[in-house]
């Protein structure tokens, strides 16, 4: 990406699959999903990342243009393309929705923008301080994580956890949290991946403080390896550990490790989605669908052509009710995978 140093360019592809919360939609019971190859692919910007469901469009970041295509499932084209603002180089990653606005953060610059669902105008832009590696909806704001790697002390970073009005995207709100990557909301808290000290903090909205703190470290992972994104649902709260080719379960009644969900070997899952009774793990090459009743691989395919590159290839998934949408950074574009019944 343009303006960025080579040490900063590694941070930010060792973290690039922190999350964002990805849509969760209508389960699909007793769907049949033995087949997983592309239907169909939508051209976007340059370096497709993020992708959400929201009012009844697709909305994929663009990280290279600073843009957001807005794309119409009916007829698998963008109908708008939304140009985002930000000082220097911001690199629109993540996106969300809220029930009335899709939220998009860059993390280079830390750029959080707002954008009217129905029209798409952009209705507000702020920043956080740091890297900005996540978002999710809860108690009525935004909340977005980033911490910075360049203000360390020991083995711990300048951090925060940054509260937003949801309708100005004004701070209200600001709380210490350890190196947090990945965040989403469910069962009444926020669920906020601790990168360095591979921990999930989870975290009261309403009070605001910490309810507990859930250590997930696999082995002897090291602080740049630690776990990075988290998806909530279907009875468990789950962690991508990219480094280690696993995703965590955790238990939300009993805060621990229930579960490790073990994929192929440079697999690299990083990014989640729930949907259609399943958990969507992505990695650069291949997705994956993990059956949560008995914590295994059930589905997976590879998809896309990849020799390699800043983009990660496959990066970022979303499901609707008879498909799931992944971005491909290495193609530019978005691949829509029916889900058959």
């Amino acid at each position: 990406m343009p303006g960025m140093t080579p040490a900063k360019r590694a941070i930010m592809r060792s973290l690039a699959s922190a999350f964002v919360l990805l849509a969760l939609v209508p389960s699909l019971a007793g769907a049949s999903l033995r087949s997983l190859g592309v239907s169909s692919r939508v051209a976007t910007g340059h370096h497709p990342s993020g992708v959400v469901a929201a009012a009844g469009s697709l909305w994929v970041t663009n990280d290279v243009d600073n843009t957001v295509s807005r794309i119409d499932p009916a007829t698998n084209t963008v109908t708008r393309t939304i140009a985002l603002h930000g000082k220097e180089y911001p690199d629109p990653t993540y996106v969300a929705f809220d029930g009335h606005a899709v939220w998009v953060v860059a993390p280079t610059t830390g750029t959080v923008s707002r954008l009217d669902a129905q029209t798409g105008a952009l209705t507000a832009t702020t920043a956080v301080p740091g890297l900005a590696l996540g978002l999710a909806f809860a108690d009525g704001s935004t909340w977005v994580t980033s911490f910075d790697p360049y203000r360390c002390s020991g083995n711990r970073c300048f951090s925060r956890l940054t509260r937003l009005d949801a309708r100005t995207a004004r701070v209200i709100g600001k709380f210490g949290v350890d190196s947090p990557t990945g965040i989403g909301f469910g069962f009444g808290s926020l669920w906020i991946v601790d990168h360095r000290s591979a921990t999930v903090t989870r975290f009261d909205p309403n009070q605001g403080k910490v309810v507990t703190t859930i250590p997930v470290r696999i082995g002897n992972e090291k602080t740049t390896e630690g776990p990075e994104q988290v998806a909530v649902g279907l009875s468990g709260v789950w962690v991508s550990h990219p480094a280690q080719d696993v995703v965590s379960r955790i238990d939300p009644v009993t805060n621990k490790v229930v579960a490790r969900v073990r994929f192929p070997r440079n697999s690299s899952p990083h990014r989640l989605a729930i949907g259609a009774d399943s958990v969507w793990a992505i990695g650069p090459k291949r997705i994956f669908r993990i059956d949560p009743a008995v914590n295994q691989i059930a589905d997976s395919a590879a998809i896309g052509t990849h020799k390699g590159s800043d983009a990660r290839g496959l990066r970022a998934a979303a499901v609707t009710a008879h498909d799931i949408w992944v971005t491909d950074g290495d193609a530019n574009t978005l691949d829509r995978i029916h889900l058959a019944h």
